[in-house]
């Protein structure tokens, strides 16, 4: 059986690197302070070739860097004010100019209604406010200011963009989903974020998109048995529900149409920070759970959006004159050979990590998958799924023991977590014959 690598997967899913003949967008934008320190530089990376740019520079040092959605705009604060910048023509137009200002939350331009929403902090006597500006995005007066209500780039805006969901806590401390409309503006109703989603209070709502919500979850009392959903929170109907045990981070594709699922923090060691990235991905489809792709690329990367690209993730990786890029077909889907290829590779690799014991063990483990690729091989999607239900019990059956210290055979917390799940998602697969 071939073990999994990145080159691998790389040909596999059609990942493109290197120059591509598309010129312009996207771009991924960064900020660092200048050589004296005391002003700071915007860096363009164009994601099509991984080439860098200094792009502005003599800059008051910046404390927020974004863009609107087809980067014509950048979005960039310092500690005493916010401003817009054209990226074509460099132009700027400070929006915020207070001398309480204290930060910005985010922004966000609707196009559809022709605003754009500003949300930033204003320092008082008794701590800070948040707040919101409306402008007119053509000539960027300031027309109005939201009562209810702070839309940002974390507002989670229904289908026609006329009314939009939040999250957090309310006066007394208790977290709430709010449900506002934009245009009037004025609070249509609000309940416990309890009672949305799945019916436990060990839930975080990460983001959402087009009235979705996306929550990561477990039961009580451990938060082994880890989880993620969509939901639509109009009418409160979970959509999708799969497993994932992971310390991991997930959000929406632009088109809403995926959940993009990234680790962190695994095969840690000392030197590494706690939120390392070992550039496992995982793509699943957001209106069944079913996983679409499983990607090992390179560490330490960071996944790009675009919601003029929907259908491609870029993932850009290296440092400043050594960047990498990859784009990835989020509409791709993995061929189930690699999902088992990748199974039998993470067996040997949770082994050698002294998570799983002992040799027998493992050797029993791997002619499980060896049978299971047999029947795949002959299209035999039963077989090859009951095999690998039996790799899934046994893993299971010495995790239940919890004896490591007494017994060669052994499966450890990690170690049930990395090899019960990624087999579940193959088991999966094969259910729907892909």
């Amino acid at each position: 059986m071939d073990y999994l690598n990145g080159k691998i997967f790389r040909v596999i899913l059609g990942i493109t690197f290197g120059i591509s003949t598309l010129i312009g967008q996207p771009y991924y934008y960064y900020s660092k302070s200048a050589d004296n320190r005391i002003k700071s530089e915007i860096y363009q990376v164009n994601l099509m070739n991984g080439q860098n740019r200094l792009f502005l520079s003599n800059l008051d040092p910046v404390t927020y860097l974004s863009w609107n959605q087809d980067q014509s705009w950048l979005y960039m604060s310092t500690k005493a004010y916010f401003q817009i910048i054209e990226t074509t023509s460099l132009q700027k137009h400070i929006l915020i100019d207070d001398e309480h200002f204290q930060g910005i939350s985010g922004a966000l331009l609707i196009p559809q209604i022709n605003r754009l929403f500003v949300t930033w902090l204003k320092s008082e006597e008794d701590g800070s406010t948040s707040h919101t500006y409306v402008f007119e995005p053509s000539t960027f007066e300031c027309i109005d200011s939201l009562e209810y209500g702070n839309l940002d780039n974390r507002s989670i805006l229904i289908e026609d963009r006329t009314k939009y969901y939040q999250w957090g806590p309310n006066e007394e401390g208790n977290s709430i989903i709010s449900y506002i409309s934009i245009n009037p503006n004025f609070l249509v109703s609000e309940k416990p974020l309890l009672e949305v989603g799945p019916k436990t209070s060990m839930k975080i709502l990460l983001n959402g998109m087009k009235g979705k919500g996306l929550f990561q979850y477990g039961t009580e009392p451990t938060l082994l048995a880890q989880r993620y959903c969509t939901v639509n929170i109009l009418n409160n109907i979970i959509e999708s529900d799969f497993p994932f045990p992971l310390r991991s981070e997930g959000q929406f594709s632009p088109d809403g149409k995926c959940v993009v699922i990234e680790e962190v923090n695994f095969e840690k060691s000392p030197t590494e920070s706690q939120d390392y990235r070992p550039g496992n991905i995982y793509i699943f489809n957001s209106t069944n759970g079913q996983l679409q792709q499983k990607l090992q690329l390179l560490p330490e990367g960071k996944i790009l959006l675009f919601d003029n690209y929907p259908d491609q993730l870029y993932y850009l990786t290296g440092t400043e004159g050594l960047f990498q890029v990859a784009k990835v077909p989020l509409n791709v889907v993995t061929p189930t050979k690699v999902l088992l290829d990748s199974l039998y590779s993470l067996t040997n690799q949770t082994y050698k990590q002294n998570l799983i014991g002992d040799a027998n063990f493992v050797k029993e483990l791997s002619n499980d998958l060896q049978n299971g690729l047999k029947h795949l091989i002959k299209e035999d999607s039963l077989n090859c799924s009951k095999e690998i239900s039996v790799f899934q019990d046994k893993i299971k059956k010495e995790y239940d023991k919890k004896n490591i210290s007494k017994d060669k055979r052994f499966v450890t917390e990690d170690g049930y977590k990395y090899l019960y799940f990624s087999a579940q998602y193959t088991i999966d697969r094969l259910q729907t014959k892909k």
